[in-house]
């Protein structure tokens, strides 16, 4: 048989180890009443002694806490599983961004040494270039970031027969 709300708070200062007189202060009754609300107890928990009631009066407390603390667990344990969830997702968001800048990397040493071939064996008529090549320098933004080649074969000044070759002429930077 469940316990009345304050046959609940009665107990709960029972298992605190109040006396009668200190439960009936501190919750502003008299003292009859909490002998009252005492022998309803032990008849519903069908408790005989004070030592059994106390007993009684703590196997509730750990009930609730275990009830209490199952509750935390949950809470903990569904905010564990979030944070790694969002770890997980900013793990592969990283490993993304790393293969996109490893793959802008290999592009523009890609771009350099296919320039630095074409200078080198003449393919290149437009002067900038040549000096930009000689020089070292980074290559276009263009060129490096745009997921296909800036142009397209054939174009004009390459010819679409196989082993022929013609200067090609690449925008200036």
């Amino acid at each position: 048989m469940p316990l009345a709300p304050r046959e609940e708070e009665v107990l709960t200062h029972i298992a605190q180890g109040f006396t009668y007189d200190q439960i009936a202060r501190r919750m502003g009754i008299k003292k009859s009443t909490v002998d009252t609300h005492v022998e309803r107890i032990r008849r519903k928990l069908q408790v005989g002694n004070k030592a059994q009631l106390i007993a009684a009066a703590l196997d509730r407390i750990a009930e609730r806490a275990i009830w209490v603390n199952a509750g935390i667990a949950w809470c903990v344990t569904s905010l564990l599983c979030r944070n790694a969830a969002e770890l997980d997702e900013t793990r592969e968001q990283v490993a993304r961004l790393a293969a996109e800048q490893e793959r802008a990397r290999n592009g523009r040493i890609l771009h350099d040494r296919v320039l630095e071939a074409l200078v080198r064996d003449g393919q290149v008529s437009d002067e900038q270039v040549r000096r930009h090549v000689a020089a070292g320098a980074a290559p276009a933004p263009a060129l490096t970031t745009s997921p296909t080649p800036p142009c397209r074969w054939p174009h004009a000044g390459h010819s679409a027969r196989r082993g022929a070759s013609a200067p090609i002429v690449v925008a200036s930077l």
